[in-house]
């Protein structure tokens, strides 16, 4: 058994005659509904110029016709005479049962009657004797109508609420076919309001174990006149065309590795594995993994700042849409790379003097001070757990065992790190009560605040942000720091919230969004200070390269 269900548009069926529509339109037109908006008499102004027809609403046209029958012949049925001809023609046969989807959105746009342009007049309820007959005269067959009804809510142009209401009339009316359970469905779709058609394909994929699409599309015979033709399509090319259309708003919606993964799953050809590796370049991108081939390589000052400008732009992307939680602990690792990338370009032409063992000993900055995955610090190697300094030692060409307090404070002093400003006095430095002697804490120097003073004070002329200026404050308060909150304790966020962390946790009534905030606030000064200090990278330009990807998903 084969089952056709269709959806009836407003134009679907059209008025090729107006020779009776004077006298049709005057015996319905002082009974409800049209007394209440009297505007369609005048047919002429409904007229398709292309064709020659008249476009009547359809609530108005059923009105008018649905008791003269004799009169039918007055109409045309230009896409639904596509439907019969393949089926006759290609298929040899018709459906067993037929199916009409009509709307009814009366119960919820009963205000809008008096305006003729409504979605109200365009329902296609009154409709239902003049399908009935055209099916029973051309097919041979009395269809069922189901109708969709929203009785309260949005009407059938909002996509979610049609879905919902085509997914419960679908599923309560699946009885009425008495199906077996290997019935092929063909599902024509195209008519009534896009909400309705993506509904009906999307839950007929669901539903029925079978299922095609048989489509009508409109062309220009050789004479230049308008024709209407159907065709069939497989349901696996439809249920493809879905997903990347779900990939490309995940794309969209700054989410890749959702649509890499959708994506993986509908791949044919070599162009769909050439969209997959942009996809998967385009994760490790959000990611900030793999800008360099070599591991080292990702501590190179130019693949680190280029890590970091493309980080502001997927802040930027995650703000917008929302994803507060996301973009702020991005911007706080990408303020920390920042700070490690702009210490090593200023440190790499530098060199130390130091007098050891009474020997002067001359080593460039980045022999001493290193950057790896412990961060920024004084060189070392990761197996010497316990004595620290062993590869610093070893670099001085001193004992393992003679101490290095005053070459390693020497060193910094020289590599222009404030050892006695008064904000790192007061953090870096103790008082050793067991050895009787002031101490400085080496390892903090790769901390927000060490390096935050260490570049101002190699680079005086840096202008910096309050964001940035704020998470060099050691002592701040924790319930202050929304970053922390979030990722240990899993807080929720509220835009005022992140404003406010975003002006360095201070009040500006001038901005009320997060986007503007972030914008004028960070991303711009942000950009600005790695132009001064003539920091390589190149403009990524991400809404454009994710509106590349998405225009070659197919």
């Amino acid at each position: 058994m084969t089952i056709w269900i269709i959806t009836i548009g407003n134009s679907d069926v059209q008025l090729k005659s107006n020779k009776n529509w004077e006298s049709l339109y005057e015996e319905v037109r002082f009974d409800e509904p049209i007394s209440d908006c009297d505007k369609f008499w005048c047919c002429d102004e409904f007229e398709d110029k292309e064709t020659k027809r008249f476009l009547i609403p359809a609530r108005v046209l059923g009105l008018a016709y649905r008791r003269h029958p004799d009169n039918y012949q007055d109409l045309a049925f230009p896409i639904l005479d596509s439907f019969h001809d393949y089926f006759k023609k290609k298929l040899g046969a018709f459906p067993d049962k037929i199916v009409v989807l009509l709307t009814d959105q009366s119960a919820i746009l009963a205000s809008q009657v008096d305006n003729k342009y409504s979605p109200y007049w365009q329902d296609t309820v009154e409709l239902k004797p003049i399908i009935e007959s055209y099916f029973r005269q051309k097919f041979q067959i009395n269809p069922q109508f189901w109708t969709l009804t929203p009785e309260s809510g949005r009407g059938l142009d909002h996509w979610d609420k049609t879905l919902g209401l085509v997914e419960t009339t679908l599923y309560a009316k699946q009885a009425e076919l008495e199906m077996q359970g290997d019935e092929l469905v063909y599902i024509s779709h195209q008519a009534g309001t896009p909400a309705i058609s993506s509904a009906v394909q999307f839950v007929s994929l669901g539903l029925f174990p079978r299922v095609e699409f048989l489509v009508s599309y409109q062309y220009y015979d050789d004479e230049g006149c308008l024709q209407s033709q159907a065709e069939m399509i497989a349901s696996s090319r439809y249920w493809r065309g879905m997903q990347v259309q779900k990939a490309k708003q995940l794309v969209k919606d700054g989410l890749p590795g959702a649509a890499l993964t959708l994506y993986q799953g509908i791949s044919e050809t070599v162009r769909d594995r050439d969209i997959e590796k942009k996809l998967d370049d385009l994760v490790k991108g959000f990611n900030l993994e793999k800008t360099c081939d070599n591991r080292q390589d990702e501590f190179e000052v130019e693949a680190a700042i280029q890590r970091v400008v493309n980080a502001l732009d997927l802040v930027e992307l995650f703000f917008a849409k929302g994803n507060y939680i996301q973009g702020l602990t991005l911007l706080a690792a990408a303020q920390e790379t920042f700070l490690k990338g702009a210490i090593k370009h200023e440190l790499e032409a530098k060199t130390v003097n130091l007098q050891v063992k009474g020997v002067n000993k001359r080593l460039s900055a980045p022999e001493l001070i290193v950057w790896n995955d412990a961060g920024l610090g004084f060189v070392r190697n990761p197996q010497d757990k316990k004595y620290r300094d062993n590869e610093l030692k070893r670099r001085l060409q001193v004992d393992l065992k003679q101490p290095i307090f005053d070459e390693k404070l020497e060193t910094l002093k020289q590599l222009n790190f404030p050892v006695d400003n008064e904000d790192i006095k007061s953090v870096f430095w103790f008082y050793d009560k067991k050895n009787k002697k002031d101490c400085f804490q080496f390892h903090k120097i790769g901390s927000n605040t060490g390096m935050y003073y260490w570049l101002c004070n190699l680079r005086p002329d840096l202008k910096t942000w309050k964001l940035l200026t704020w998470i060099a404050q050691y002592e701040r308060e924790r319930e202050a720091d929304l970053r922390n909150q979030l990722m240990h304790n899993l807080l929720g966020v509220e835009p005022q919230e992140v404003i406010g962390y975003l002006l360095g946790n201070q009040r500006d009534n001038r901005y009320t969004d997060v986007i503007s905030t972030y914008q004028q606030e960070v991303k711009t000064p942000f950009i600005r200070e790695i132009k001064r200090l003539n920091l390589p990278f190149e403009e990524r330009g991400l809404s454009e390269e994710l509106q590349h990807i998405v225009d070659s998903m197919h």
